[in-house]
């Protein structure tokens, strides 16, 4: 669900940067970071429906877990 979004945002705001402090990344490699990740939690067991618990800052890093 949550790739589905960001590949919408990659469309529709193709050009729109997502910051986080120094950082800067598109909504496209935004996704494409996501989807990587939940690609290795399926390899490692974590299927959906699994409770992942995840302690981390307001960041472009919790965006990709969301």
């Amino acid at each position: 669900m949550v790739h589905e979004i960001l590949a919408d945002a990659a469309y529709q705001h193709a050009l729109i940067p997502v910051i986080s402090g120094s950082t800067r990344m598109t909504y496209a490699s935004l996704c494409e970071r996501a989807v990587r990740l939940s690609d290795s939690l399926t390899r490692l067991g974590i299927n959906r429906g699994t409770v992942l618990g995840v302690m981390d800052v307001n960041s472009h890093r919790y965006m990709e877990l969301t």
